[in-house]
C-alpha cells in the first residue's frame, strides 16, 4: 500500500537534536599513534599503526583493541581483544589497530 508522509509535520513535531560531539580533534601522539579527542566523551580512541615488532602495555583499567587492517600476529583484521591494566600485547607485522578505553571506569 502507498503511504503518505507529511515531512512538514514530522519536522514541526519531531525533536531532532544530536548528542554527538560537535568536534573531534585529531592529534599525532607519536610516529605510530593518532589520538582522537572528543570533549566530554566517556571514552578515548586512538589508532596505532604497526610497522615492526611492537609491544603495547595497557595503561588503563580496561582497553579494547580492534585490528582493522592487516595481520599483527596476535590479531588479524576483524579480531579484537581486551587487555586489563599492565597486560601486554605483542604485535609483529604491518597492521592498523583501534584502541579504546574508558575515561572513568567502575568495576
Amino acid at each position: 500500500t502507498t503511504k503518505h508522509i507529511d515531512l512538514q509535520e514530522i519536522f514541526a513535531t519531531a525533536k531532532i537534536d544530536s548528542h554527538l560531539p560537535t568536534q573531534v580533534v585529531q592529534r599525532n601522539s607519536s610516529d605510530n599513534t593518532v589520538d582522537y579527542e572528543i570533549n566530554n566523551a566517556p571514552f578515548s580512541v586512538q589508532t596505532i599503526t604497526v610497522n615492526s615488532t611492537t609491544t603495547i602495555q595497557a595503561d588503563h583499567e580496561v582497553e579494547l583493541y580492534l585490528c582493522v587492517q592487516g595481520n599483527s600476529g596476535a590479531l588479524q583484521q576483524g579480531q579484537a581483544c581486551i587487555l586489563r591494566r599492565h597486560e601486554v600485547l605483542q604485535l609483529e607485522s604491518s597492521s592498523i589497530l583501534f584502541r579504546v578505553w574508558a575515561i572513568s571506569f567502575s568495576v
